[in-house]
């Protein structure tokens, strides 16, 4: 078994209540693992986007027919505990955090502060395929 490995582009750091990241195509994977790095003030909520939609949903604006996306569920590497896409992955310290999610079908994702006091967080990712 042969397994493809794609880092995907780097992703600026996001902190401050609604901030989010661009969407990162996902399309070609059938799961993605990415690293959530909070700063040493991190207190913060972050939920995980995802989005079936051929072109690039407006993560900003309201879900809608026509701006088709919803929060995805993702599975701490540290625990193997699902984190409920609407509750999101709360930060309370300096920490750094590691997740799988499935996205396949999806074509895009999006990361997005929901909760916030202070600090940012710097996200990263990686997406493969088992052949």
């Amino acid at each position: 078994m042969t397994r493809y490995i794609k880092h995907l582009e780097a992703i600026p750091a996001i902190g401050a209540l609604n901030a989010i990241t661009a969407g990162l195509r996902v399309a070609d994977y059938d799961d993605v693992s990415f690293a959530l790095a909070g700063d040493t003030t991190a207190v913060f909520t972050v939920t995980v986007f995802g989005s079936i939609s051929k072109a690039c949903p407006d993560f900003t604006a309201a879900k809608s027919a026509t701006n088709v996306y919803d929060a995805i569920v993702c599975q701490d590497y540290e625990d193997d505990a699902a984190k409920a896409g609407d509750t999101g992955i709360p930060f309370t310290e300096n920490d750094v955090m590691q997740f799988s999610a499935s996205v396949s079908g999806l074509s895009w994702i999006a990361f997005k502060v929901t909760a916030y006091t202070s600090g940012q967080v710097t996200p990263s990712l990686t997406g493969y395929n088992n052949a």
